[in-house]
């Protein structure tokens, strides 16, 4: 069995339109509502679809498998004529609804392998909005199990009615994630790519990922300078510093049209590249003796650190300009010297 990797779900409920995003391999729906479960997966992703009691197993083509408890109905529960839980694929701005009507009463699977069984069990919507016409009965409690990136154990417990709470030892929090975007909720937390973050020749960084498609994506740099651009309509997005950069936290948010912002997402960048070889730009002698070594806008890199060795032996170090500039001036009297 291949080893699984956190997955980011949304449920919805049908009635309240809320959507809470959790990060993991299992999770249970509440009984006493109805949901719509939202995959960011396209569906040729998918390789088996099957139900296991009242359990939909959903098996990816590379292996990983995740388990939704609660799915279905016993047909004898009398919620099940009220209404049902719907899975959606979500594959950049595109949508596709499974139809599990074969599986909906017994035991079964449904195999995927096929582009015929994948055309007959995923259908194009253009919304949720038409699912969300079953009755439902408000949101309890969804709970999350499974392990965090770093292995972590995340557990979930009910704080209250439609309330999530999510402890994850990673630092990785993904809960409590609005993705209604029609009715003002949060947008799904932005994703830096895998390499997603590269430094450029000029120390600036450039970060891409991906994010909901037409929103405004915030990047804040290892400075604390900041830089946004508009998600495409894939999702993606590239932004690059206006400054060179050094290590330290990237950070990636999303804000959708009616201004409401996601959770955060952020990587720690290490700068294993070398700074350049400063430039000198002028050795002046003061009035006092001592000398003043200078480099113009450009002759070092941003925010490294210029150290200069004077005819005595003795060094002075001192941190290069926003522009690349600086000025080194000795501690004592310098006689003629290279």
């Amino acid at each position: 069995m291949a080893n699984s990797q956190p997955q980011q779900i949304t449920i919805v409920n049908k009635t309240t339109h809320q959507a809470t995003t959790l990060t993991g391999q299992e999770i249970s729906l509440s009984p006493s509502a109805f949901s719509v479960v939202e995959l960011p997966v396209s569906p040729a992703q998918i390789k088996v679809l099957a139900r296991t009691g009242n359990d939909l197993i959903i098996t990816m083509i590379n292996g990983e498998t995740i388990t939704i408890h609660g799915f279905f109905l016993d047909p004898q529960d009398a919620n099940a004529q009220a209404g049902r839980n719907d899975l959606v694929a979500e594959d950049g701005s595109s949508l596709w609804l499974a139809d599990l009507n074969s599986v909906a009463s017994t035991d079964g699977t449904i195999d995927l392998s096929t582009d015929t069984a994948l055309n007959n069990t995923f259908s194009s919507i253009d919304s949720l909005d038409p699912l969300y016409s079953d009755t439902a009965f408000g949101l309890d409690t969804v709970a999350l199990a499974g392990m965090g990136p770093a292995g972590i154990a995340l557990a979930a417990l009910s704080v209250g009615a439609g309330a999530i709470a999510l402890s994850n030892g990673g630092g990785n929090d993904q809960g409590d994630n609005n993705n209604d975007q029609g009715n003002g909720g949060k947008p799904p937390a932005p994703q830096i790519s895998t390499g997603g973050i590269t430094q450029n020749p000029d120390g600036t960084l450039t970060v891409k990922g991906t994010a909901h498609p037409g929103d405004t994506v915030t990047v804040t740099y290892p400075d604390g300078s900041s830089t946004s651009g508009t998600a495409d309509a894939n999702g993606n997005f590239s932004e690059t510093s206006n400054t060179a950069q050094t290590t330290g936290n990237v950070t990636v948010t999303d804000t959708n049209p009616a201004n409401n912002q996601s959770n955060s997402t952020s990587e720690t960048w290490t700068d294993t590249t070398p700074p350049m070889t400063p430039a000198v730009g002028g050795i002046e002698q003061n009035p006092d003796g001592t000398l003043t070594v200078t480099g113009a806008a450009g002759a070092a890199e941003p925010g490294s650190t210029v150290t200069v060795t004077f005819p005595d032996g003795s060094s002075v170090a001192g941190t290069v300009n926003a522009d690349g500039s600086y000025s080194i001036t000795s501690a004592n009297p310098e006689n003629a010297g290279g």
